[in-house]
């Protein structure tokens, strides 16, 4: 029983740090809030802010995939992460992972990997990180799945 309390604190503890990636090296000292875009209908993830995660990986699979030929999708709650990439693929060489104290940012939804600031964050340590050491954190989707996102997401996209 203490033991399972004990897992309940550790996860209900903040990170020390967060992470966000990005495609574009930062210009200034601080991470702007901007319009996030998501096909989702959650409101939370169409929000004005800086977006940030408490798993690296995670900012990581962002980086990859934020560009605007690319269409993709992940599972943020499975143990591996895993970009699954509908449309195209990478073609910036580098990226960058951008460490951030934890002071400004809210966790929303509640108990998700995802936090959010509204207010201009300045890192505290930036990364520049090659898009060939972290290949294998992308998939291409089977025949079927490539179906159900199409249906499910239809006029929204084009994966032509």
């Amino acid at each position: 029983m203490f033991i399972k309390f004990i897992a309940i604190l550790k996860m209900m503890a903040k990170p020390k740090y967060l992470y966000h990636g990005s495609k574009l090296k930062l210009i200034g000292n601080k991470l702007i809030p901007r319009k996030a875009k998501d096909l989702s209908d959650f409101k939370v993830n169409n929000q004005k802010a800086v977006y940030a995660t408490d798993r690296k990986q995670i900012a990581i699979a962002m980086a990859l995939v934020n560009e605007r030929h690319i269409r993709a999708g992940m599972d943020f709650e499975a143990k591996k992460v895993q970009v699954t990439i509908w449309k195209g693929m990478p073609r910036k060489k580098y990226f960058y992972l951008y460490t951030l104290p934890i002071k400004t940012f809210i966790e929303k939804p509640g108990g998700s990997h995802q936090w959010l600031s509204s207010i201009s964050v300045k890192p505290i340590k930036i990364e520049r990180l090659k898009t060939k050491d972290f290949k294998k954190l992308i998939r291409k989707p089977a025949y079927k799945e490539k179906k159900e996102y199409q249906n499910k997401y239809g006029a929204k996209i084009n994966l032509t």
